[in-house]
Formats: structure tokens, sequence, C-alpha cells
């Protein structure tokens, strides 16, 4: 009861929002949908089982989605090649401190342009929302893939984009592992709710854990 407004709450205050579950694909967006993360204007990106078998297939994807999440949100096109060169370039560097280096990398800053809807009201949320709602929706066969070195970067940047995550059959390990990577890619603030021991892993690695008895 009251899920559904709760969490829309809390996207309306900025919250980027991912559901993380061991159940399959097709129950996890009926969940989404139940619990008002995906609504009838979502456009949704989905990577399922089959994009495993072929990875420069699922690169390919990757690519197109990024190009079209930029065009809706109206966001410059951003060169993870160059990115990738300038973070070669000052990793060798022993002068520059790790957080000066952090605070000069274009891809953090791109993650962080959103549309900013703190302070709205639910009805103009909504109006601005109809537009520029996108659902990544990731069966857990392709996390795998998606936390290589080679793909990492361009999943979380399609993923930050987009209104909520939602990642189907995933493991305690998967759990933690993106919970991880966010936290060394995205650098902000995380917070992991579960109410099982398949979330532990999960809840331990966030910078905040809660657990639900009950």
């Amino acid at each position: 009861e009251g899920v559904g407004s709760t969490i829309e709450d809390l996207r309306i205050a900025g919250i980027h929002i991912w559901m993380l579950t061991g159940d399959k694909i097709e129950t996890a967006i009926n969940i989404g949908i139940a619990a008002n993360l995906i609504d009838n204007y979502a456009e949704q990106f989905i990577y399922t089982e089959e994009l495993q078998v072929n990875p420069d297939e699922l690169m390919k994807k990757l690519d197109s989605d990024i190009l079209k999440i930029e065009n809706a949100l109206n966001l410059p096109h951003f060169d993870f090649d160059q990115y990738q060169k300038y973070n070669n370039d000052t990793s060798e560097s022993t002068s520059e401190s790790s957080s000066s280096f952090w605070k000069k990398i274009p891809f953090i800053r791109l993650c962080k342009l959103k549309n900013h809807t703190l302070g709205l009201d639910r009805e103009s949320y909504k109006k601005l929302t109809h537009s520029s709602n996108h659902v990544l929706i990731v069966d857990g066969t392709v996390i795998d893939t998606f936390l290589d070195k080679r793909f990492e970067m361009k999943f979380f940047y399609l993923a930050d984009k987009c209104t909520c995550v939602i990642c189907g059959r995933i493991s305690p390990y998967q759990k933690g592992a993106i919970v991880t990577s966010a936290n060394r890619l995205l650098k902000k603030i995380t917070l992991a709710i579960g109410d099982g021991a398949n979330d532990r892993n999960m809840i331990n690695r966030a910078n905040i854990g809660v657990g639900i008895r009950g």
C-alpha cells in the first residue's frame, strides 16, 4: 500500500532507483509496473539473454541506445574513446591526486546532466517526464558482460540517464558487484534496501545499507 506514490515521490526528489531481483525479467517488469517504476510513456531499453551470445551485437545495441537517450534528453554526445585516452594519460601522471583527477574527467560531470525535478509537484513532474521517461531492463546473464571493463562505462552512463533500472535474474554476487561499480564510476551515495539473505552482499557494499526483517 502506497508503494507507487512513495517511489514517485523519491523520483521527484531526484533519487535514482534500481530494482535488483532474482525474479525472471517478465516478473520483474510486472513488479516495476505495479510499483510505478514503469508507466505507459516509458521507452524501454531491454537487454535479454539472447544478446549475451554476441558481444559485438550487444555493444552495437548499447551504442545505439546511448545515442537515442542523448537525443531524447538533448545531451551532447559523450566521446568514450576520448575519455579513455584522457584516463590513460592522466593515470600516468604521478603528480596529480586522485581527487583532482575525478573532478576533471567529463564522464562524471555528464552523468549528472539531468532534468532537475526537485521541488515540482506530482502533476508537473508527470508532464515533464512524459517525454523523457526511459527504463533500462537487463537480464542477469547480460550483467556479467556489462560489468566487464569493455562495457561497464557505457552501461552505467546509459543507466544513469534512465528514469530507473530493472535487473532480473540477478545473483547475490551480482547485486553487490553492481553497487560497487556504481560507487566507483558514478561517485554517488548509494542506498541498498533488502529483506533477504541474498541481499546481504548488496547491503554491505552500499554507502547506506538497510535490512528489513519480518
